[in-house]
C-alpha cells in the first residue's frame, strides 16, 4: 500500500496551517461552530489521534490548545511520527 496520498494530504494541510497567521486565530471559519483556532485544534489534535492509534497507544487528552502555540511544529511532530 503506497503512503503516497497520506504524504500529500500531510503537506497540503502543513501548507495551509503554515500561512495561518496569529491575527486570523479568532476569524470565522467554513465550518459554523470554529474559528480558525478551533480548526486548528482540531486538525492538530486529529493527527496526533491518528498517530497514537497507529501506534496502539491511547490518545492524549483532547483539552490541549494547540492554536495557544506552535501550532505547525505541533503538527510536524505528528506527521513525522
Amino acid at each position: 500500500m503506497s503512503t503516497a496520498p497520506l504524504q500529500q494530504a500531510i503537506a497540503a494541510t502543513r501548507g495551509v496551517l503554515a500561512n495561518v497567521t496569529a491575527d486570523q486565530l479568532q476569524n470565522a471559519s467554513p465550518c459554523d461552530s470554529w474559528d480558525v483556532a478551533g480548526v486548528i485544534n482540531h486538525v492538530v489534535g486529529a493527527q496526533h489521534f491518528f498517530v497514537a492509534g497507529m501506534k496502539g497507544q491511547r490518545p492524549a487528552g483532547g483539552d490541549t490548545n494547540w492554536a495557544e502555540g506552535d501550532f505547525v511544529a505541533a503538527f510536524d511532530e505528528a506527521a513525522a511520527a
